[in-house]
C-alpha cells in the first residue's frame, strides 16, 4: 500500500512586472529535426518547442503540411525521404545525401486571431554510407534567446524538509528575471532528501495575491478548470513532479503572485498524474499502414496499447504506445514499410518488369519473350500482402508456330524438329536442280513466319559443255541441263575403241563420262626405210607421232626431211622421206712433197694411192689413204716426203739455200727456254709442237715443218759446213744466218 506523508511547501512570492502584454522579444521557438538512425530507416520527425501560440507549416516536396500538437508546447510532423503515404517529403539535393526542408512559424498575441510575426527555419538531414568522419545528421536550430533576457516569474526554493518548488520555462530551466505573462510555464517540485523509493505527489496548490487573496489552481490533485483543465494533474516522475504548462497570470490587481502547494511523499512510488491521468481512447497516429492490436487497462497512466502493421506491410521497431503522465499516448516507435516481393519472377517464356516498384500493391507488367505468344495468365500481376508475386496468374507463353515450311523455288523443305520459333527447316533442291541462292536451313522467326527471305532457290542442273573424251568431241545441240544428251565423234586421226556415241547430263550435274566415247589414234606402223636412209619412231607410231631419219653410213642428205609424221590416213608421210647419196671426198689432196691418185673413185671407201714428188723420199705416212665417212680423205695418214741427205760437198749449198730462203720474220719470242721439251708447252691449242724449236733462248715457230727440219740440220752441222766452205764467197751469209738464229 502506498503511504502518503502530508507536507506543506511555504509560499513563494514572485513579482510580475506588468499586467499588460510586453513586446515579444524573448519567446522560445525551438525547431529541431530527428533524422532517424539512417537513410534506410526513413523515419525523420520535425519538432517544435515553443512557449507562445504558433501556427506552423513545413514546405514539403509534395506540398505544405501542418504540424500537430497535444499541449500547444510540443509540435511534431512525421516526414519521409521518399514518396510514402502522404507524409511530408523532404527535398533531396542533387547528387548528394542531403535532405532539407523549410519550416515556417507564425506567432503573435495570445489567443489573437491574427498572428503578426513569422520565423523561417531550414533543417537539414545528411546521410552518408561511406563510413567516414562525417555527421550522421544535422539540424539548424532556432533556439531561444539567452534566458537572462526573458521576463519570467522568479521562484525560489524553500529550504524546508528538503523540498523545493520553482517555476520553469518550457525548456525545463528555472525562470530568472522578469517575464511576460503571455508565456507558458510550469511548476516544478523536487525532493532532495535521503529517503529512497519515495514519490512526490501534489495534493493542492493555491495562487496568492499581494493582499493574501487565494485562488486554488489544484484541488485534490486535479486542475481548477481555468488555469489547468479539471482532468489534468501534476505529473510525478520519481522524486519530482511537474504541473501542466500554463500562461502566466495575475489575481485581481495584484502585481505579485505567490504559490503554495501541499505535497505528499508516497512509498514506494506514485508515478503518474496527481489526477489519476486518463489518456482516453487511442487515436490514430501519423504513422502509415498501422492498426491497433490490443490495449491493457483502462487507458490510464502507464497503460499500453500494441499496434500491428496492416496486411502487406512489415513491422520494424517497438509497436507499443504508453499512456503518459501528461495524458497523452506516446507515439509507438514502429514503421510499416510495404513488403517487398523482389524482382518479378520469370514466367513460362515470359518476362516481367516492375517499373513502379516491387512492394505491396505494386504491379509487374509481363510480356511474352521474343518469338512466343500468350496461352494463359495475365499481362499484369500484383505484389501480394504475403510479400510474394501473384504467380498463379503469371503470364504463360508458348513458341509461335510457323506452320509447314513453304515451297521454295524448285526446292522443298522439311521441319523434322518442329515448326515453332527457333526451329529450322532443312531445304534441298528438287531432283535435277542445283542451288543458286538462299540457304539450306531457314529459321522459324519470332514473327511466327519462316525466314523466306533466305529460302533455298534452285535452278536446273547444268552439266556445262560436254567434256572432251579420249580423242573424242561431244556436241549438245539440245541443251546442257539435266536429261539432255550430247553426241560424240572421234577426233580426226582417231577411231572408236569403246564407249557410246551419245551420253546424258546426269542428276549430279555431270555428264555420263563413264560411257563417254573413247577413241584411239590410227597406227602407221614402223617407219619405212628411205633412199639410203633409215627412220626411228621413238615417241610412237600413231597419228601425229613422228619418225626421225638419218642417212646410212657413208651417205649424206640429198633431199627430203629429217623427220616425217604419221598421217591421219594411217600412213607415214613418205612424200617427204629423207633421200641420201653417197659421200664424195673429191680429189685427193697433195701430201708433204707427195701426190695422190684416186683411180677407183673419190667416194666413201674408195682409196687414193700416194707417191713422193720427184727428188724426195718417204719420211712418214701411208702410200694409200681412204675416203672417210666424214667426206674427208684420211690426211692424218697421208704420205710425208723429204729431201734425201745431201753429200758433204753439197751441204754448204744447202745452208746457203736455207739462209736465202729463211723468212727471218719467223723469229717469235715467247719465253726463254733451254730445250725443245720446254718449248712445246708454249704452243696454243691450234699449234703443233713439232713446228717449234728452241733457238737462242727463244721458242721459234715455223709455218712449214720442212723448213724446221732444215734449220735443225743447219744447227747440227754448222761447224762441218764452215770447214767445207770456208773458201766459198757465200760462207759469210751462212755464218750470218747461224748468228741470227743463235741470237
Amino acid at each position: 500500500m502506498v503511504q502518503l506523508l502530508p507536507l506543506l511547501l511555504l509560499a513563494i512570492v514572485v513579482e510580475i512586472e506588468s499586467f499588460s502584454l510586453v513586446k515579444d522579444t524573448s519567446s522560445i521557438i525551438d525547431v529541431t529535426v530527428d533524422c532517424g538512425a539512417n537513410e534506410a530507416a526513413n523515419s525523420a520527425v520535425l519538432n517544435i518547442l515553443t512557449d507562445v501560440d504558433i501556427s506552423a507549416i513545413a514546405k514539403c516536396k509534395n506540398g505544405e503540411k501542418s504540424f500537430i500538437t497535444t499541449d500547444s508546447v510540443h509540435y511534431t510532423l512525421p516526414a519521409t525521404l521518399t514518396t510514402r503515404d502522404n507524409l511530408c517529403e523532404l527535398n533531396q539535393k542533387d547528387g548528394s545525401d542531403n535532405f532539407d526542408i523549410e519550416v515556417e512559424v507564425h506567432y503573435g498575441e495570445l489567443d489573437g486571431l491574427i498572428l503578426t510575426r513569422t520565423k523561417l527555419v531550414t533543417v537539414v538531414c545528411t546521410y552518408s554510407d561511406h563510413g567516414k568522419d562525417d555527421s550522421g545528421q544535422h539540424s539548424i536550430r532556432d533556439g531561444p534567446q539567452a534566458y537572462i533576457e526573458k521576463q519570467s516569474i522568479v521562484g525560489g526554493s524553500v529550504p524546508k524538509a528538503e523540498l523545493s518548488l520553482s517555476i520553469q520555462t518550457v525548456d525545463d530551466q528555472d525562470a530568472v528575471g522578469s517575464i511576460s505573462f503571455d508565456r507558458r510555464y510550469s511548476l516544478f517540485g523536487s525532493y532532495t532528501g535521503a529517503q529512497q523509493n519515495v514519490g512526490l505527489k501534489p495534493v493542492s496548490c493555491d495562487a496568492i495575491s499581494d493582499d493574501g487573496e487565494r485562488y486554488a489552481v489544484l484541488v485534490a490533485g486535479c486542475g481548477d478548470g481555468f488555469i489547468f483543465d479539471r482532468t489534468d494533474g501534476f505529473v510525478t516522475t520519481g522524486k519530482t513532479f511537474r504541473s501542466p504548462y500554463f500562461f502566466a497570470f495575475h489575481l485581481a490587481h495584484s502585481g505579485n503572485l505567490a504559490f503554495d502547494c501541499n505535497v505528499t511523499l508516497c512509498t514506494p512510488s506514485c508515478e503518474g498524474s496527481s489526477c489519476e491521468t486518463v489518456c482516453g481512447p487511442v487515436t490514430s497516429f501519423v504513422i502509415p499502414n498501422i492498426q491497433l492490436e490490443q490495449c491493457t487497462g483502462n487507458n490510464k497512466y502507464q497503460d499500453t496499447c500494441s499496434f500491428i502493421c496492416n496486411d502487406g506491410y512489415d513491422k520494424s521497431g517497438v509497436a507499443i504506445s504508453t499512456c503518459g503522465a501528461d495524458g497523452i499516448w506516446t507515439v509507438p516507435d514502429i514503421a510499416c514499410p510495404p513488403k517487398d516481393c523482389g524482382s518479378p519472377p520469370t514466367g513460362t517464356a515470359s518476362t516481367g518488369t516492375a517499373s513502379s516498384g516491387t512492394t505491396y500493391t505494386q504491379e509487374a507488367d509481363y510480356t511474352c519473350n521474343t518469338g512466343y505468344t500468350v496461352t494463359a495468365g495475365k499481362a499484369k500481376i500484383a505484389c501480394l500482402d504475403t510479400g510474394t508475386w501473384d504467380v498463379d496468374n503469371i503470364l504463360v507463353c508458348e513458341p509461335k508456330d510457323c506452320g509447314s515450311p513453304p515451297t521454295g523455288t524448285a526446292s522443298t523443305g522439311i521441319a523434322s524438329s518442329g515448326t515453332t520459333y527457333t526451329q529450322e527447316a532443312d531445304y534441298t533442291c528438287n531432283t535435277g536442280y542445283t542451288v543458286v541462292a538462299g540457304k539450306a536451313k531457314i529459321e522459324c522467326l519470332d514473327t511466327g513466319t519462316w525466314d523466306v527471305d533466305n529460302i533455298l532457290v534452285c535452278e536446273p542442273i547444268n552439266c556445262g559443255d560436254p567434256p572432251t573424251g579420249p580423242a573424242s568431241t561431244g556436241t549438245a545441240s539440245s541443251g546442257t541441263t539435266y536429261t539432255d544428251t550430247a553426241d560424240y565423234i572421234c577426233n580426226e586421226g582417231f577411231v572408236r575403241q569403246s564407249g557410246n556415241l551419245q551420253i546424258s547430263c546426269l542428276v549430279t550435274g555431270n555428264w555420263d563420262i563413264a560411257n563417254i566415247l573413247v577413241c584411239e589414234a590410227i597406227n602407221c606402223g614402223d617407219p619405212p626405210p628411205g633412199l639410203e636412209s633409215s627412220g626411228t619412231a621413238s615417241s610412237g607410231t600413231t597419228y601425229t607421232d613422228t619418225a626421225d631419219y638419218i642417212c646410212n653410213e657413208g651417205f649424206v642428205r640429198q633431199s627430203g626431211n629429217l623427220q616425217i609424221s604419221c598421217l591421219v590416213t594411217g600412213n607415214w608421210d613418205i612424200a617427204n622421206i629423207l633421200v641420201c647419196e653417197v659421200v664424195n671426198c673429191g680429189d685427193p689432196p697433195p701430201g708433204l712433197e707427195s701426190t695422190g691418185t684416186a683411180s677407183s673413185g673419190t667416194t666413201y671407201t674408195d682409196t687414193a694411192d700416194y707417191i713422193c714428188n720427184e727428188g724426195f723420199v718417204r719420211q712418214s705416212g701411208n702410200l694409200q689413204i681412204s675416203c672417210l665417212v666424214t667426206g674427208k680423205w684420211d690426211i692424218a695418214n697421208i704420205l710425208v716426203c723429204e729431201l734425201p741427205p745431201p753429200p758433204p760437198d753439197q751441204q754448204c749449198n744447202l745452208l746457203m739455200y736455207v739462209s736465202n730462203s729463211l723468212d727471218l720474220d719467223t723469229k717469235i719470242a715467247f719465253s726463254t727456254v733451254d730445250s725443245e721439251e720446254e718449248c712445246a708447252p708454249l704452243c696454243t691449242d691450234t699449234c703443233t709442237a713439232s713446228l717449234y724449236l728452241p733457238i737462242g733462248g727463244y721458242c721459234v715457230r715455223f709455218e712449214d715443218p720442212i723448213i724446221r727440219s732444215i734449220v735443225l740440220t743447219v744447227l747440227e752441222n754448222f761447224e762441218p759446213c764452215i770447214d767445207a766452205c770456208v773458201a766459198e764467197p757465200d760462207c759469210k751469209a751462212v755464218y750470218n744466218t747461224y748468228t741470227y738464229l743463235m741470237g
